[in-house]
């Protein structure tokens, strides 16, 4: 404990118990293999719940790590 890590816990008044909250994110990379694969770092996807790879023309597809 530092307060910075201790910002946010415990009970707030006016405040719900334990919100479950969605973060979103984005990072880059390389399709490798014209099957689909994708390259890029663990800090990107690698505890995303879900995943959707967005190409330069604007499709957008759902990913899994592999």
């Amino acid at each position: 404990g530092t307060p910075l890590e201790r910002l946010g816990r415990g009970k707030r008044p006016g405040r719900p118990e334990a919100q479950e909250r969605q973060v979103m994110g984005q990072g880059s990379g390389f399709v490798i293999d014209p099957s689909g694969y994708i390259v890029t770092n663990y800090h990107v996807a690698g505890k995303a719940s879900q995943i959707k790879a967005a190409l330069p023309d604007g499709t957008k597809l759902p990913a899994k790590l592999g």
